[in-house]
């Protein structure tokens, strides 16, 4: 037995680890904080990354080829690699190197060597098609960016930040931050606490009283979908008693007339006005509105098997507002049914005082792909089930919407807490 240094590949956080080895199987993993920016810190992923290491979730422990039924056996590394070869050459050769592309998916971005390698690879057969996550499903976060403008320093550090705003995003949750949200990937909570201890300022503006919001100094709670209303009264406030950086936006911002007039009917009445009528949904047969959140232990749907995940999280439960509960008739624990325009599951209600009221909140990427019938046998709700493949899809990458969708919400029977 023998302890070696590893880091953890969940998230950009990238934490030091010291494993504990025993005839060649990882038996313990600590946080190392010999190493780490965050001390000796792991969190609930990175403790449960041991158990998928050595098998779990069926981790695919050599490689498969399929096979002409469609059945994958087992093949050599090797031999696998002289057939994959065999095929590129042949495929460059009668299409030439544009007929390959490398498709970078989210676990690769914490793989350190693989995109110096995937570059690589495509600049020795002259193919310039690389494609990842962020230029398929998360291109529309770029292209706007792009034409709203972005400042290209960098990422600023947390100690140089006066005042956060973080908007939809939970970092203490899903470890994510910057360019998304100020703070540190890894041991957010003590990051955010040191920052405040310094003196930072810090907005939140969710539907949801978050974990982070803790540490907030201001939490607004619009209903999703109009934080788009709600920064553009901000600036008109701005603009209108010109109390903006006027030296940055002389020296940095361009088209601030055109923004000026575009945010010019977006007083602070109208927004909050705005924010009432769209508390009474014109389609009487969807009174809330759904959003999704992440959970500590999980990253999408890697880690819900995870014993301390599977423990905790056995379902995904439908969040709603004591009083929303209470004026539905619906009991702690009881089976509900979340109807939308296009979809239905069953979910299992849990009053939570933290949700705007009106507002529903599921973790998303639990349950089946099969018709909901019950959470507790199909490992939770599949939120997907509600979103349209087909209307209100982002414009720029055709992703469905997932916050803010109409729904309704109803006793009924069976699936509920089990004995």
């Amino acid at each position: 037995m023998h302890k070696t240094k590893s880091f953890c590949r969940n998230c950009g956080a990238l934490c030091s680890m010291e494993l504990t080895v025993d005839d060649g199987k990882i038996v313990a993993v600590t946080g190392d904080g010999t190493a780490s920016p965050y001390g000796a810190y792991l969190c609930p992923k990175g403790l449960a990354s041991m158990e998928f290491h050595n098998g779990a979730e069926n981790r695919l422990l050599g490689s498969l080829k399929r096979g002409p039924n469609g059945d994958f056996a087992e093949i050599g590394a090797e031999r696998a690699l002289d057939e994959i070869a065999a095929r590129l050459k042949a495929l460059i050769a009668e299409h030439g190197p544009r007929s390959v592309a490398v498709f970078h998916g989210t676990g690769a971005y914490h793989n350190v060597l693989a995109g110096l390698l995937e570059k690589s690879f495509l600049a020795a057969i002259g193919s310039p098609n690389l494609f990842s996550t962020m230029t398929i499903d998360q291109s529309a976060k770029w292209v706007t960016w792009g034409r709203m403008g972005t400042m290209a320093s960098g990422k600023p550090s947390i100690r140089d930040i006066d005042l956060g705003v973080i908007v939809g995003n939970n970092p203490l949750g899903s470890h994510q931050t910057m360019p998304f949200a100020p703070g540190e990937c890894g041991a957010p909570a003590r990051a955010l606490a040191e920052a405040k201890a310094r003196g930072m300022r810090l907005i939140v503006v969710d539907p949801r009283r978050t974990e982070t919001a803790r540490f907030a100094d201001l939490l607004i709670q619009p209903l999703p979908g109009q934080d788009a209303a709600l920064f553009a009264a901000i600036a008109h406030i701005l603009l209108r008693d010109g109390t903006c950086n006027a030296a940055f936006c002389a020296r940095f911002v361009t088209q601030l007339d055109a923004l000026r007039r575009a945010v010019a009917p977006f007083t602070p009445e109208f927004a909050a006005e705005l924010g009432r009528l769209l508390a009474e949904p014109p389609d009487r047969r969807f009174g809330y509105r759904l959003t999704v959140r992440r959970v500590l232990e999980a990253m999408n749907s890697a880690y819900l098997g995870a014993r301390r995940t599977a423990r905790k999280y056995p379902v995904n439960w439908v969040h709603m507002h004591p009083d929303d509960v209470l004026k539905e008739g619906i009991a702690e624990g009881a089976a509900i049914e979340l109807r939308s325009a296009t979809g239905r599951v069953i979910g299992v209600a849990k009053a939570e005082d933290r949700m705007r009221r009106g507002v529903v909140s599921m973790t998303h990427m639990f349950g089946t792909l099969e018709p909901s019938t019950d959470p507790w046998t199909q490992g939770g709700s599949n939120a997907g089930a509600l979103t349209s493949l087909e209307r209100g899809l982002e414009p720029i990458n055709f992703m469905p919407r997932f916050s803010g969708i109409p729904i309704d919400i109803r006793p009924c029977d069976g699936a509920g807490t089990p004995s």
